[in-house]
């Protein structure tokens, strides 16, 4: 292989990595409460961090409890000085069960994605 036949192969080699990184969806890295996990305190907030930054006003959270029924929560907000952590604010109340979250996020970037866990409330 010539010498520029191998830069010309580089070259295409990191654009393709590149033109991957910035086409990815925000995918959610973490959440409070946690994924599968059981808290015992009832939770005021939902905080749901991204793998990158999310639109507010074209990202969705909807909080289902234990009989299905969807639970009421505030207008969400982005934390300080984070543009990829979302909060929600929870309005109605919690009893002990089982809940699932489901979000849907727009990337700043235009990319869409959705998803959803579930996290037990014990006290």
């Amino acid at each position: 292989m010539t010498r520029t036949s191998r830069a010309l192969s580089l070259a295409f080699l990191i654009g393709l990595g590149l033109t991957d990184s910035a086409s990815a969806n925000a995918t959610l890295a973490s959440a409070v409460p946690p994924p599968d996990g059981t808290v015992t305190t009832t939770p005021f907030e939902l905080q749901l961090k991204f793998s990158e930054a999310v639109d507010l006003k074209s990202t969705t959270v909807k909080l289902t409890g234990p009989e299905e029924f969807a639970i009421p929560t505030a207008s969400s907000v982005m934390k300080l000085d984070d543009p990829t952590t979302l909060i929600v604010p929870i309005t109605g109340k919690l009893a002990p069960g089982k809940y699932v979250v489901e979000w849907h996020a727009l990337s700043t970037d235009g990319q869409d994605s959705s998803g959803s866990y579930s996290f037990t409330l014990n006290h």
